[in-house]
């Protein structure tokens, strides 16, 4: 199953396909792709670590938005994109690093690993 939405944006309507998880499925793909009239669609976005999640932020008149992929019971990728002008790229991004959780997810988290690249905004 496939979840579809069509949100306006500055340059055209984004396109959202969105897989949907199951029992106790913890990752998902996700496709954002460019509508243009007249225009075949642009992949600007594909990852097999979702869900994802939007933010109320914007670069170059594009959305940005985050994942969070699971890695394990204490691991988690958390990724920030933004909207280069041509595609989505990762902006920020660390491994959040669960120690001493129980079995409701109550501890302490880290950041670890973390990956910066600056991505200008018009």
């Amino acid at each position: 199953n496939v979840l579809f939405d069509v949100c306006k944006s500055n340059i055209g309507d984004l396109f959202i396909a969105d897989c949907k998880m199951f029992g106790n499925q913890v990752n998902t793909e996700t496709w954002f792709y460019l509508l243009k009239p007249n225009a075949e669609p642009k992949l600007l976005f594909n990852s097999h670590n979702g869900p994802y999640y939007p933010l109320d932020s914007t670069c170059n008149g594009m959305p940005d938005f985050m994942t969070s992929g699971r890695y394990s019971m204490g691991e988690s990728q958390i990724v920030y994109y933004r909207y280069n002008g041509q595609q989505y790229e990762a902006a920020y991004s660390y491994m959040e690093v669960g120690i001493g959780r129980d079995d409701n997810g109550n501890g302490m988290v880290i950041a670890d690993l973390i990956e910066k690249k600056e991505i200008i905004c018009k």
